[in-house]
């Protein structure tokens, strides 16, 4: 005995409108109680600027900074680490804006990690071949 399925598939277009009319939305909170209102487009401005700062914390659970193989026991010791942790995130953070700057100051370019040529380069620690 033989099976077969003959099939036509067409798009729904209301579906696809509602959904892509959906996709693009943002929900906009803030616990920010001024007299006059912020602005909308402002507020989604605010919020991108913060994943900068995200991606900073990434840096430091990179496993080339070591955080994972330390172990301390007094608190007074993983204060003092949280506070070198986060002056290497600005310094690390300044370094990449300067870098990002004087870039576009030049209008220079250089290659990022995967060879390509880019305005926008993350600062990294970059191994030369031999150790160099």
């Amino acid at each position: 005995m033989i099976f077969k399925v003959q099939a036509k598939l067409e798009l729904d277009a209301n579906v696809v409108a509602r959904i892509t009319k959906a996709s693009g939305r943002f929900i906009l909170a803030t616990n920010v109680l001024d007299a006059e209102p912020l602005i909308p487009d402002e507020m989604i401005v605010k919020y991108k600027e913060q994943q900068s700062a995200e991606r900073g914390f990434g840096f430091l659970k990179d496993p080339l900074f070591f955080t994972d193989s330390v172990f301390l026991k007094s608190p007074e010791r993983i204060e003092a680490l949280t506070l070198i942790m986060g002056l290497c995130l600005l310094v690390y953070t300044l370094g990449q804006r300067l870098l990002r700057q004087n870039l576009q100051l030049s209008n220079k370019t250089v290659k990022n990690q995967l060879g390509k040529v880019t305005k926008n380069n993350r600062l990294q620690a970059k191994q030369e071949p031999n150790g160099r």
